[in-house]
């Protein structure tokens, strides 16, 4: 008997280390986790959302974004190798590594450089991190990223989604001396990057059948919004219908990040008081100078039914085509285009 009791004790006291050490590896992991930016600073330019739920046996998944300058938008999303307290140190140290060297290394390419070396130095346990870096223009739309082993982020827009494709290089952390290939592309605004851990396209049931990459790309498709807190709930809700209460293996994050406008786009209040996303100001005053004496002859309510229609059509000339020429704008009211 007291063999048995001894035992049982023995038995709760390292369950209740364990216990111990996962809700400290919780602990560190939320810790680090980023503060809502001040609604100031994205004001109009991009909204952002951002979750993760730890698993039982916390992994070392990682979300982080911050302003480089004023125009400037960082944003990271990694998924540290092992799990537990180990896990939650290394996520640590990443973000940390990544936070004191933004500023010196504002290239993705470079960062994530710098990065790997440090983590590379004196890892004894092998440890590594899959990392994605983009920095966003927030005036011209331009993302420069580098993915270093991670999954590759979707983009949803006004085409349906997408891949956002390319690898810059290895997983960071595992080996000194290692180069990253910058990548980049163009976010148009109104469109929305989705980015995440394994943990959501491999979230399992309890039969074991993996939630998918093309379960992902069917629930993006179907979100009824592009607002990045609407696509991450609509995402939470798809993996959790799927999984059906079975208890997770992975931690799960998302990242979600929508861009607005840039400098190239103005904000115009039309006749009717609604404020409308218009071209920039040369283009404008185009418009104002072909339409000027009929608009001074009109009433405030048809003055903005006018701008109205002709914003809509620039912008749906702007969209469809041009091959990166300036728009063409086409006057039913005037002989003239406007180009």
């Amino acid at each position: 008997l007291r063999s048995r009791v001894r035992e049982l004790m023995e038995a709760t006291s390292s369950r209740e280390r364990l216990e111990g050490e996962l809700s400290a590896a919780t602990e560190i992991q939320m810790g680090f986790l980023p503060k809502p930016l001040p609604p100031d600073v994205a004001a109009g330019r991009f909204s952002l959302a951002a979750s993760l739920v730890p698993a039982r046996e916390v992994g070392g998944d990682l979300y982080d974004f911050f302003m480089l300058d004023d125009r400037h938008l960082c944003f990271i999303i990694g998924d540290v190798s092992d799990k537990g307290v180990p896990a939650s140190l290394f996520m640590s140290m990443t973000l940390t590594l990544i936070r004191s060297r933004a500023g010196s290394h504002p290239s993705p390419e470079h960062l994530m450089a710098e990065v790997n070396e440090n983590l590379a130095r004196d890892n004894a346990k092998c440890m590594f991190v899959t990392l994605f870096i983009g920095v966003l223009d927030l005036d011209t739309g331009e993302l420069l990223y580098a993915n270093g082993g991670h999954n590759p982020p979707l983009r949803l827009g006004d085409d349906g989604v997408a891949w956002l494709e390319g690898i810059s290089g290895p997983v960071v952390g595992a080996m000194e001396g290692m180069n990253y290939t910058l990548l980049r592309t163009v976010v148009r605004p109104g469109e929305t990057l989705f980015l995440y851990t394994d943990g959501v396209n491999e979230a399992m049931n309890a039969e074991g059948d993996v939630y998918s990459n093309e379960a992902m790309f069917r629930a993006l498709a179907s979100s009824p919004s592009r607002e990045p807190a609407s696509v991450l709930r609509h995402m939470l809700d798809d993996v959790s219908v799927h999984v059906n209460g079975n208890t997770a293996s992975d931690d799960m994050t998302i990242l979600c990040v929508r861009y607005f406008v840039g400098k190239r786009w103005r904000s115009f209040t039309a006749g009717d008081g609604r404020e409308q996303t218009g071209p920039h100001d040369k283009l404008v005053h185009k418009v104002k100078e072909c339409h000027l004496s009929r608009v001074q002859s009109m009433g405030d309510g048809e003055k903005g039914t006018l701008w109205t229609s002709l914003f809509c059509h620039f912008f749906q000339n702007f969209h469809q085509g041009h091959n990166g020429k300036a728009p063409l704008l086409l006057c039913k009211e005037c002989p003239d285009n406007i180009s």
